[in-house]
C-alpha cells in the first residue's frame, strides 16, 4: 500500500486489516510487525516490509507480508523577497544585486531555492530593469513550488552640467526681444533660444462712464451692475478687482455720488486703476393723500365757516415730507363767495419729485 504523509508533519497514519482462517475451525487472531491502527511512518520508512503471522493451537502456523510505500505530495513553500528597487552607481551603470530567498517543506528535510538570479555578486544595469526573479523550490519527492519579485533598476545620480558664466545681452531698438547664443557641454552643444526682457509694463484697465442709476418705486435702493475689465501687454488673462461687485449690489440715496475703483494686477506685479462715479437717483414722485370733497357751514352769527382738514405725504425713499397746500390744514374761513374752491395739496421730495392731489370744498348757509 501507498500512504501520504500530511501537509504539516513528516508522518503518514497507517491503518490496515489482516486475518487468519484456519481447517479446524477455531478464531485465531494475525499477528503483525506493525499494529493494525495507531502507528505513523516517515518517509524514511518508505518499502517497509510488514509481516503477518497466524498460529493455531497445534502450534502450526503460516505467515504473508505487504510493502508500505510513504510519499509526500505537498509541494515546499518558497519565499522570496517583495518587490525592489536597487540604484545604479555613481562611476558606473551597473547596480550590485543582493537578495535571500528560502524553501520550507513539511518534510522537514533542507532544500535551497534555485533562482533565475545569484543570490549574491549579479550586477543589473538599466536595462534590466523590470526583471522578473524566480525562485524554485523542489524537494525529494519531485514537489515543487516557485515564487517571483521584480527588480527595478533605476539612476539617482545627477548629470553634471557646464554652463557658461554670468552673461549680458541686449534687446533690440525695434524690438521686445534679445537673441541669446551660448554652449553647454552634456546637453545639446548649441542653441539659440528668444528671451523676453521682464515685463514693467502696466496692465489697462477699463471702468464703465460715470453712471446714474434709480431707486425702485418701492424701496430706497438701487442695484448696481457694471461690467470692468484688464488688458495686459503679456496676453494673460487677468480679472479686475473692485471695490464694489459687479454684480448684486444695492446702493441708496446716501451712497450717490460714490467712486467705484478697479485695479488691474498682473503676474509681475505691475499695477494700475481706474474708476468711475455712480450717481443714486430718485425719479419716483411722492404720493399725496387729500380728503375727499367737504362741504362746510358758515356760522349763525358771522358769514364765515372754519376749514379744517388733513393731508398727508409717502416716499418710497422714506423720508418725511409734508404736504404744500393751497389752503392751510387749519385757521382759515371761507365765505359763500368761496363755495366750490378746488384746494390743492403738492409733495416734493428731496430729489424734486413731486405730486399733487386736490378736493372741492362747498360753503353752505
Amino acid at each position: 500500500m501507498t500512504i501520504s504523509i500530511s501537509d504539516s508533519a513528516n508522518e503518514a497514519a497507517l491503518e490496515f486489516a489482516s486475518s487468519c482462517s484456519d481447517n479446524s475451525g477455531e478464531s485465531i487472531t494475525a499477528s503483525c510487525s506493525r499494529a493494525l491502527s495507531g502507528e505513523t511512518l516517515s518517509l524514511e520508512d518508505s518499502g517497509e516490509v510488514v509481516t503477518c503471522t497466524c498460529v493455531d493451537s497445534s502450534s502450526n502456523e503460516d505467515s504473508c507480508t505487504f510493502t508500505v510505500t510513504v510519499q509526500d505530495e505537498t509541494d515546499p513553500e518558497p519565499d522570496c523577497p517583495v518587490d525592489m528597487t536597487i540604484s545604479i552607481s555613481d562611476s558606473a551603470n551597473e547596480a550590485a544585486l543582493e537578495f535571500a530567498a528560502s524553501c520550507s517543506d513539511n518534510s522537514g528535510e533542507s532544500i535551497t531555492a534555485s533562482c533565475s538570479r545569484a543570490l549574491s555578486g549579479e550586477t543589473l544595469s538599466l536595462e534590466d530593469s523590470g526583471e522578473v526573479v524566480t525562485c524554485t523550490c523542489v524537494d525529494s519527492s519531485s514537489n515543487e513550488d516557485s515564487c517571483t519579485f521584480t527588480v527595478t533598476v533605476q539612476d539617482e545620480t545627477d548629470p553634471e552640467p557646464d554652463c557658461p558664466v554670468d552673461m549680458t545681452i541686449s534687446i533690440s531698438d525695434s524690438a521686445n526681444e534679445a537673441a541669446l547664443e551660448f554652449a553647454a557641454s552634456s546637453i545639446t552643444p548649441f542653441f539659440s533660444v528668444i528671451l523676453f526682457h521682464q515685463d514693467e509694463t502696466d496692465p489697462e484697465p477699463d471702468c464703465p462712464v460715470d453712471m446714474t442709476i434709480s431707486i425702485s418705486d418701492s424701496a430706497n435702493e438701487a442695484a448696481l451692475e457694471f461690467a470692468a475689465s484688464c488688458s495686459d501687454n503679456s496676453g494673460e488673462s487677468i480679472t479686475a478687482s473692485c471695490s464694489r461687485a459687479v454684480s448684486g449690489e444695492t446702493l441708496s440715496l446716501e451712497d450717490s455720488g460714490e467712486v467705484v475703483t478697479c485695479t488691474c494686477v498682473d503676474s509681475s506685479s505691475n499695477e494700475d486703476s481706474c474708476t468711475f462715479t455712480v450717481t443714486v437717483q430718485d425719479e419716483t414722485d411722492p404720493e399725496p393723500d387729500c380728503p375727499v370733497d367737504m362741504t362746510i357751514s358758515i356760522s349763525d352769527s358771522a358769514n364765515e365757516a372754519a376749514l379744517e382738514f388733513a393731508s398727508s405725504c409717502s416716499d418710497n425713499s422714506g423720508e418725511s415730507i409734508t404736504a404744500s397746500c393751497s389752503r392751510a390744514v387749519s385757521g382759515e374761513t371761507l365765505s359763500l363767495e368761496d363755495s366750490g374752491e378746488v384746494v390743492t395739496c403738492t409733495c416734493v421730495d428731496s430729489s424734486s419729485n413731486e405730486d399733487s392731489c386736490t378736493f372741492t370744498v362747498t360753503v353752505q348757509g
